[in-house]
């Protein structure tokens, strides 16, 4: 196996991340204002650029600070009920455990009858089993209670905009396209839309972390992942979650490190994630946490806890951080995680250079000029005058 590795830092002090180790997965926290975003999108272009495909959601509509990669709006981005885990189903729409068993009869008896692909196709089996309980006659007793629950719970679900993430499936395959020369395609989620109801943010990165674990073969550790997926405001996926739902995440979490993914959480706080995740997260970015109240200070202590010691107070070093720096902790090639090191975090190339590389249609093909990294600017993008576009985005990076 070749010991790839990508430099991380400014300057003397830089860390060595190694891609054949990305598997292990990684955190990225930080407060609002401290650098996380930015370090997040450095560390997106910098695997883009190591040939590691990325699924990137943009929660906040503000990735067009990506520059000197390929990228690929995924839009529309669909799924399909027959794709889907009924118990990520029943997590996004907040079931009981008698609710949830329910619905895995409804799942199973709409995959017998057939093309179960749609919300109205799940409403429409629900809505059968409660005037013909005999189909499911085999799987088990159906609660006409937990039914009406289930009815009630889709429309609600469908009100928030959840129809328009069922039709026709976004293949998942397709997020381990590479371009023409070598480098990962960064395909971009359109997710601010879905912010406003957390419920479908969640199903959505699920749904692609469910297909995932079906579809991709066991490869072990890699030179480099397969594709790395990104989850940001990953604390939405664990706001309302039972434990249930708690311990399947954390399964599917163990069972892609050995696809050969390489999954990147990023939330305000170590805190914000369930203590089961946390120990699969062995590659940590720490950007400063404040220490105003003692909610806070707990936070920060959480942080200091969950990474390895390096002979100082972790805790000082945490609320001491400079805008824009991070304590950072990587597993090496043996396997061990590193101590950690404060480094100041790489900007985005779009900040450094003031260049964009458009976003493609998904329909394009991963080749060509387009996706070769041609610093062409998106159709959609509106820059007024090349000095007021550098100086926004070095406002942005300032403030990530």
């Amino acid at each position: 196996m070749r010991n790839e590795s990508i430099s991380i830092g400014v300057g003397s002090r830089v860390a060595r991340l190694p891609l054949s180790r990305l598997n292990r997965h990684m955190l990225i926290t930080g407060a609002t204002g401290s650098g996380k975003t930015v370090s997040l999108i450095g560390m997106v272009e910098r695997l883009a650029q190591a040939g590691v495909p990325v699924f990137l959601p943009d929660v906040k509509g503000d990735l067009a600070a990506i520059g000197g990669v390929p990228c690929r709006r995924l839009e529309p981005f669909r799924m399909s009920a027959d794709l889907l885990d009924p118990a990520t189903v029943s997590a996004a729409l907040g079931l009981s455990a008698t609710q949830a068993a329910t619905l895995e009869i409804v799942w199973s008896v709409g995959m017998r009858l057939g093309s179960f692909k749609s919300l109205d196709d799940v409403r429409s089996v629900a809505r059968t089993l409660e005037s013909n309980a005999s189909l499911a006659a085999d799987l088990g007793r159906v609660s006409p209670v937990s039914l009406s629950v289930i009815l009630r719970a889709l429309l609600a679900f469908e009100r928030s905009g959840g129809r328009a993430l069922f039709g026709e499936p976004f293949d998942v395959a397709r997020l381990v396209d590479l371009a023409a020369d070598g480098r990962g395609l960064v395909n971009v989620f359109p997710a601010a839309a879905l912010i406003s109801s957390p419920s479908l943010y969640a199903l959505a990165l699920l749904y692609v972390l469910d297909e995932m674990t079906t579809r991709f073969p066991e490869c072990g550790d890699l030179d480099r992942p397969r594709v790395a997926v990104v989850i940001d405001e990953a604390h939405l996926l664990f706001e309302e979650s039972t434990p249930e739902t708690v311990r399947a995440i954390v399964r599917k979490v163990r069972l892609l490190r050995s696809k050969g993914v390489a999954l990147i959480f990023a939330s305000q706080s170590p805190g914000d994630l369930p203590t089961e995740l946390l120990a699969q997260l062995a590659n940590r970015v720490q950007h400063r946490l404040g220490a105003a109240s003692a909610a806070d200070l707990r936070a920060v202590k959480i942080a200091a806890e969950t990474l390895p010691p390096n002979g100082s107070d972790l805790v000082a070093t945490i609320k001491g951080l400079a805008i824009g720096c991070a304590l950072v902790s990587f597993v090496d090639p043996a396997g061990v995680p590193s101590v950690p090191i404060v480094v100041q975090m790489p900007p985005p190339s779009a900040v450094a250079t003031s260049e964009a590389v458009p976003l493609i249609d998904p329909a394009t093909p991963a080749t060509g000029d387009t996706v070769a990294g041609r610093h062409d600017f998106a159709a959609g993008l509106v820059i007024i005058g090349g000095a007021l576009a550098l100086l926004a985005k070095i406002v942005a990076w300032s403030i990530g």
